[in-house]
């Protein structure tokens, strides 16, 4: 979300509150809590149809769907 399209122009659109909601699920057991997110993820890879949210903790991943709205 810092970086967006700066960095990759072609990257999917995705408004905040679509993301801050997968992320509140998938990282911080249901409400969006930022500095959750900031200490567990390393990154965040955005493709087309999912997202990969790669956690700093061993190997861990967890691959989200992207429903168009």
């Amino acid at each position: 979300m810092e970086k967006g399209k700066d960095c990759c122009g072609h990257s999917p659109t995705l408004k905040d509150d679509q993301i801050k909601n997968i992320l509140g699920e998938k990282v911080c057991g249901g409400v969006y809590e930022e500095d959750v997110v900031r200490k567990e993820v390393k990154r965040i890879d955005v493709y087309e149809t999912q997202i990969i949210i790669c956690f700093y903790e061993g190997e861990r991943y967890c691959v989200c769907s992207l429903h168009s709205s």
